[in-house]
């Protein structure tokens, strides 16, 4: 237990900000963090995700992707191999021994705004896929990944 009576906290001053999905579209991002872990039957693996955007009016905004990179559905399985290849890809890595390799390396992430798998009347964000970002555009995108971790409180 932890005592809180010197912070003179009041729930009611301290509400939680509306994280309304981002708008479809394009955005510099980077993989910051990945696991895998079983699917809920246990028949299978999941892949997930999480990925910072890192410019434009919603940098510092995570987004999620759980990707079936094994399924006992050859369909779910092979949905979820094709967006890892994605994912490889634009990050330049054609054979990964590690999900560590995914990191932090500047993406195009491709998003769109889809209703909420188990809430009914509200949206959430779909990373419908990832792409290289041009070598042109590379220099900005890796100063960009370079100031988030400035801007970040923790």
């Amino acid at each position: 237990m932890g005592n809180l009576s010197d912070l003179n906290f009041d729930a009611d001053e301290h509400k939680e900000d509306s994280f309304k999905p981002i708008q479809a579209g394009q955005y510099k991002a980077v993989v910051e963090r990945s696991s895998i872990k079983p699917t809920r039957a246990g028949t299978g693996d999941i892949l997930g995700l999480h990925v910072r955007i890192i410019a434009g009016e919603f940098k510092r905004r995570l987004v999620f992707d759980n990707l079936n990179i094994k399924n006992i559905s050859a369909d779910c399985q092979d949905i979820g191999q094709k967006k890892l290849g994605a994912l490889c890809r634009a990050v330049g890595i054609r054979k990964p021994a590690d999900t560590c390799e995914l990191h932090d390396e500047p993406i195009w992430v491709h998003l769109e705004v889809v209703p909420h798998w188990n809430k009914p009347g509200q949206f959430e964000n779909k990373i419908t896929t990832y792409s290289q970002i041009p070598p042109e555009a590379l220099k900005e995108a890796d100063k960009l990944a370079d100031d988030i971790d400035e801007d970040m409180p923790f």
